[in-house]
Order: C-alpha cells, then structure tokens, then sequence
C-alpha cells in the first residue's frame, strides 16, 4: 500500500518533476505543473498481469489479488490524471503510457555514465545484467553450449547456480559473478549479447553502443530500438537457434565502432539534461 505522505511543501514549487511511481496523495494546486518521468507504468498492474497472476496457485489468493490489482490500478490511474506532461525513457515505454493511461510522452533517454570505450578484439562476447529468468540469460549460456565462440556472463542474482551448472561442462563460458571493473570487460570484447524479456530501456544495450561495440539484441522490447541490423548490431529471435545462428555469422570488422558511438551520443547526460530543461520550460511558459 502506498503510505507515501502527501509533501505539504510541495505546495510552493512551480513545477513539479516527478520519477517512479507517483504519491497517490499529493493533489497538486490549481496554477502547478507536473512532468512525471516514469521507469514504466507498472508492469505488475498492466502487461505483466496475467503473468505475475498465473504464478499463484490458490484461487483463493488469485481472487485478492485482482482485486487488489483493480483497486490499485484505479488510484494509479487517477494520480497520472494530475499530471500535465509525462515524459518516457524510451519508445517502448511511450507506447504503454498511450495505451493505459491514453496520453502522449515525449521520449528523453536516460544518462549513460561511465568510462566506456573501445579498446580491442579479445574473442569473447559478453553479456552482463542481474541474473534473473526476465534477462535470459540461461538463453544465452544454452546457445554458446553448442558453439565454438567464448561467452563471459557478468552479473549476480537468483540464476546464478543453474548458469554456473550448465557452464561447467563448457570450457569456453564463464561466469564470473559480479565484476567491478565492468567497462574493462566490455572494452576488449568482440560484441554485446543481450536478451531480455520486452526491456523497458535497456543499459546494457546503450553501454554496448557507448563503448563502441556491436549489440546482438533480442527483437523485442526496446532493445530492437537500440539495434540498426549492420550498422550498430544485429537482431536475433528469442530462441536458443536464432542465437546461434546470429552469434555464427557475425562478423566484427564489417563493424564501425565509430559510428556505433556516434549513435550513442543520444544516450549522453548532457541530451538528457537539455531533454528535460525543454520539457519543464515547456510546462512553464
């Protein structure tokens, strides 16, 4: 339940500009704006509902849910009726905002920070995330089973042990849990590999640009956003043969690390900064 308190000295703000979930019981004044900045309308509530409901077994605990999900999605429906513009951290997330709140979005990338760079070929790909079923990573480890490519999987989460199972039988995967020096890593690979489930965003994807490196994304989600087949990466379906069969045909050097940053240069923190000082003034005026 959301006790969130309702920010009485919000009241002497202009424009108020709001992340993640909104308050449900902050009522802004007649003469404010609100910009609200969503990660994604609530998965739990929207697309991923029948998903997270199919997951309980007992009808009796499925029957509290739903209605606990309708009378949530209700206030979250009626806080968004408060806010004047919304602003999406992608496309994907843009068309969710039209189809349950039925508004418009204006699209502002997220901030890629770091030390991202290109630095050479060292013949392995690399995928990095939390490990958890939503990222897929077990597809990726099962697809590299069955090639001759080297695969490093960065990252840490409830996957782990069954990843670490399924590679130690395979000499050219490696798990390496978590890895703090994560832009080295990435800086001496061949290629990114990435496979989540409908990404909202995606860093793993804008990292991969940022640093130069060719992305061989999943076509879904935003990741196929991130993805220009020959120019920045390539797409594969979610299948441990489509993965296979990308992963054998690429080829890096037909690959301009180049240009692939020059696309990233919209994931930059200062379009983020000018993205959303054009959105608040715009309320503003």
């Amino acid at each position: 339940m959301d006790m969130t308190d309702a920010h009485p000295d919000l009241v002497n703000y202009d424009v108020i500009l709001s992340s993640a979930p909104l308050s449900k019981n902050y009522v802004p004044t007649t003469d404010q704006r609100v910009v609200h900045y969503p990660h994604s309308p609530p998965r739990w509530l929207y697309d991923l509902f029948r998903d997270r409901i199919s997951s309980f077994d007992y009808p009796g605990v499925r029957f509290a849910l739903k209605t606990y999900a309708k009378w949530w999605r209700a206030l979250d429906k009626e806080a968004n009726d408060h806010v004047d513009t919304f602003v999406a951290n992608s496309e994907l997330i843009r068309d969710r905002i039209q189809r349950y709140y039925d508004r418009d979005a204006e699209v502002v990338y997220p901030p890629i920070t770091g030390n991202w760079q290109n630095e050479s070929n060292g013949g392995y790909f690399v995928t990095w995330s939390r490990l958890a079923a939503e990222k897929r990573i077990d597809l990726i480890v099962e697809a590299f089973t069955g090639l001759d490519e080297r695969l490093i999987v960065a990252g840490d989460g409830e996957e782990r042990e069954k990843l670490e199972r399924v590679a130690h039988r395979c000499d050219n995967i490696e798990i390496r849990g978590f890895v703090e020096d994560i832009e080295s890593l990435v800086a001496n690979a061949t290629a990114v590999i990435y496979a989540p489930k409908q990404e909202d965003f995606g860093m793993v994807g804008a990292e991969a640009m940022m640093a130069g490196k060719p992305l061989l994304g999943v076509d879904e989600g935003f990741t196929r956003y991130q993805v220009d087949t020959g120019v920045t990466g390539e797409r594969f379906e979610p299948t441990v043969e489509s993965v296979q069969e990308t992963v054998e045909s690429f080829e890096a050097e037909q690959y301009d690390s180049d240009e692939i940053q020059r696309r990233a240069e919209r994931y930059s923190y200062s379009e983020f900064e000018s993205g959303l000082v054009r959105v608040v003034e715009g309320v503003a005026d």
